[in-house]
């Protein structure tokens, strides 16, 4: 298991542990339409250049399953999957190696996590445009 591997299963448990119980699961199961979210995102580097800065789009369908786009500020949309269960927030950017998000917090509708690209850690932060539904 490689360097990335790892980091990823070991968010992945902590996911499990300590994120985002917020009522996430719950808006998008209450819904006959999928609720949706519009975020601002920066991915940044702990260590190094080259940010990666956006809007996020995501629709929380029931089932706890998540799609939407990212649009980074330079480049093209990407389709986004991901989702929910009691505990937490796991999102493919569509960036380099598969780029995955996983326990991802919800700290008053901020989402916040880390993840790895191309071997260099970085810091997820999304910020609400405007909440689900909305």
């Amino acid at each position: 298991m490689n360097r990335t591997s790892l980091k990823v299963a070991l968010l992945a448990a902590a996911a499990v542990l300590a994120c985002a119980s917020s009522g996430i699961r719950a808006a998008a199961q209450a819904a006959t339409s999928p609720p949706t979210a519009v975020y601002n995102v920066e991915l940044e580097p702990e260590h190094a250049a080259g940010a990666y800065d956006g809007l996020l789009t995501l629709h929380y369908e029931t089932g706890g399953i998540i799609s939407g786009t990212f649009r980074p500020a330079d480049g093209s949309p990407r389709r986004i999957t991901g989702g929910t269960s009691a505990d937490g927030i796991w999102l493919d950017l569509g960036l380099p190696d598969h780029t995955i998000i996983e326990g991802i917090s919800n700290v008053k509708g901020t989402l916040k996590g880390e993840t790895w690209i191309d071997d260099q850690p970085y810091s997820f932060e999304a910020r609400p445009v405007k909440g689900p539904g909305g």
